[in-house]
């Protein structure tokens, strides 16, 4: 080649040919040395990042067969990472390092898989990527799986990439000697500039463009290597936006399964609590029926006999003892019976504020000097309806227990208010129905409950007080009652941060009556005859005496056939008909309806320690029938007797739980 020649110095065009023969080789020799190895480390990272994954998915199928000893359900499970190509075997060994089960076990010890250590690698012949993963089950290791990958694919591929570069690479230093050859000295000065514009871009510099000095095809080089940038920098542009997108999405996405699966975690715990609660108040239900008979009976002849003693008999204060202790039960049974719901109640409309007002020296009273008391009432509470006694009742239980928590002085706040409760605090909050509620809230400074009590707070009998200072039925008690008045109750509290009880009951139109003195008229008599149909001996019993004591006749049955039999027999008039709700055979109710068929004019009276029957339909006072709550006593029993005979036609009060 001319220029070439010794002696003489060399062509610019000689120079060029050189200088792009060596730039291309040495370009060529770096792609070929350079990339393959980068794209060697990133693949072998590749196949370690998959041996990881391929170890984990494994461990995790196998944990439960290493569990219970089944080494051929583990190995069934670990056939699936065979099907895997480039698994070279997979290994199980148990916590003592005893073989539980494995796939291609001969490959695995050709490849030493026990010297494995924790970080994996690679084996001494290249040929494996070895992974060691323990397994974990509860926290504890209980087996630890090998895993080993082939690397045969990996070098395969690695190559004939080498094969491509270099292959490539000779071409590009070919062509480059030709080019530079045919065009020397044309481009030599644009593409000098275009190899510093491409260097530049190299280094970060995406806004440097090449020079265009003419408008020949050097020029349009240089412009349409311009445009290519252009079009490279808005692909990047792009991109990074749509990854900043989508970054941006996932984080979105990623939050809000979060927030669901909280939520939903929260909505199971109350559901589960409310389905406790509920088997819970069934049973207390129950306990308190049985046992209001038994106090029936036990009130009534305390009465009988007291009435019949002198003042000073020696035995009197014995009597009074046994009255005294059932009276006491009774009340338990009705803090029972408000906590399941089944206790018969009156409601009317009550003003929010006015309650409070009316409560609030008795309140302060009840807690004493040490602890504060303060009041905020709020004009929006307005009105709801409810039971005041029960009201009454859930309120003093309340600051009772706020009372306890604050032992060396305290605030005690009983606010008033008005809440809205929407779909979204609804789907969070089980039992809780949509619309518009008045609000009691009663918080303290006291020492306050950790979780773990918050969750055991409405419990029958559960109580964090030491012996003989509690029934652990206060809070049970306030839970029946706002539950039964279709109410909402929270609790908020933390160790040494106190407590907030937010009770919220739904608003009503209206305005509270006005309560009219009670008068207490003396024990009747009468003389009607009366149908007494009741399955307990010993009510019945106590029940007849009394009524005979006081001039009535009293024809008694022990069941429904027997009554019906008696209302057929009996060719007179029977003027009521007094009847337990809850019976073996057939209800009270059944049981009225059947003989009003024939005795239409006969007045009805219900008795029960409880009933769910549609006569007390949810506890509502109705207006059709009598009803009398167990435990009674005689002169409770003849009083309503007696109301219910003068009463005109079939308007027949009722009382309710």
């Amino acid at each position: 080649m001319s220029g070439m020649s010794p002696g003489r110095a060399m062509t610019f065009r000689s120079k060029l040919v050189l200088l792009t023969g060596v730039l291309i080789g040495g370009i060529s020799a770096f792609i070929f040395l350079y990339f393959p190895g980068r794209a060697e480390e990133r693949i072998l990272r590749t196949v370690a990042a998959e041996a990881r994954d391929i170890s984990r998915v494994a461990a995790f199928s196998v944990a439960p067969a290493l569990v219970f000893g089944d080494p051929t359900a583990g190995l069934e499970l670990l056939k699936g990472a065979d099907e895997t190509t480039d698994v070279a075997y997979v290994v199980v060994a148990d916590a003592k390092g005893k073989l539980f089960a494995a796939i291609h076990e001969d490959r695995a010890r050709r490849a030493r898989y026990r010297e494995t250590s924790s970080e994996g690698g690679i084996t001494a012949d290249g040929s494996i990527h070895r992974t060691a993963l323990p397994i974990l089950y509860e926290g504890r290791r209980i087996g630890t799986l090998y895993a080993g990958l082939s690397l045969a694919p990996v070098r395969a591929e690695i190559a004939g990439m080498r094969r491509g570069i270099a292959l490539a690479s000779t071409l590009v230093f070919l062509l480059g000697l030709l080019v530079a050859i045919l065009i020397g000295t044309f481009v030599t000065r644009p593409l000098n500039q275009m190899v510093e514009t491409t260097k530049e871009i190299a280094r970060g510099q995406w806004q440097r463009r090449a020079p265009v000095h003419s408008l020949d095809e050097v020029g349009e080089l240089a412009g349409s290597f311009n445009t290519m940038l252009d079009a490279l920098e808005r692909s990047r542009n792009e991109l990074e936006e749509l990854n900043r997108n989508l970054e941006q999405r996932v984080d979105d996405r990623t939050s809000e399964l979060e927030r669901e699966v909280i939520e939903r975690q929260n909505l199971e715990g109350q559901f589960r609590q409310a389905q406790k609660m509920e088997a819970v108040g069934r049973l207390a239900g129950g306990i308190a029926h049985d046992f209001n008979n038994l106090l029936t009976t036990i009130l009534g002849y305390s009465h009988l006999i007291l009435g019949q003693m002198e003042p000073d008999d020696p035995q009197r204060l014995d009597v009074e003892e046994i009255r005294k202790a059932g009276d006491r039960a009774a009340t338990l049974t009705k803090q029972l019976l408000a906590f399941s719901r089944k206790q018969v109640i009156e409601p009317k409309v009550l003003e929010v504020n006015a309650i409070v007002a009316n409560m609030e020296k008795m309140l302060c009273r009840l807690i004493g000097e040490d602890v504060q008391c303060v009041t905020e009432l709020d004009s929006s509470a307005g009105h709801i309806k409810a039971d005041l006694g029960q009201l009454e009742q859930v309120i003093v239980n309340i600051v009772v227990n706020a009372r306890d928590a604050m032992p060396r002085r305290g605030v005690l706040t009983i606010r008033t208010g008005s809440a809205d409760f929407d779909a979204a605090f609804v789907r969070q909050h089980v039992g809780a129905q949509p619309g518009r509620y008045a609000s009691i809230v009663v918080s303290d400074t006291g020492t306050g409950m950790d979780h773990l009590t918050l969750l055991r707070i409405f419990e029958p009998f559960f109580t964090t007080k030491g012996p003989s200072k509690g029934t652990g039925l206060g809070m049970a008690t306030v839970y029946g009652i706002v539950k039964q008045s279709e109410g909402y109750i929270l609790v908020d509290s933390e160790p040494d941060k106190g407590t907030r009880v937010s009770l919220y009951f739904p608003k009503v139109a209206g305005e509270a009556p006005s309560a009219p003195a009670e008068v207490t008229p003396p024990v009747p008599r009468g003389s009607e005859v009366v149908l007494l149909v009741e399955d307990e001996d010993a009510v019945r019993s106590l029940v007849r005496g009394v009524l005979r004591s006081r001039g009535y006749t009293v024809l008694e049955a022990p069941n429904a056939t027997e009554a019906v039999r008696i209302s057929n027999e009996f060719t007179g008039v029977i003027d009521i008909l007094l009847t337990d709700v809850i019976m073996p055979d057939v209800s009270g109710r059944e049981l009225a309806d059947q003989l009003c068929q024939a005795r239409q004019e006969m007045r009805l009276l219900y008795m029960s320690g409880y009933t769910e029957d549609k006569v007390v339909h949810h506890g509502v006072m109705t207006s059709d029938v009598g009803f009398l709550q167990k435990p009674f006593t005689p002169e409770r029993l003849l009083h309503k007797i007696r109301e219910v005979l003068d009463r005109r036609h079939d308007a027949v009060a009722v009382e309710m739980r």
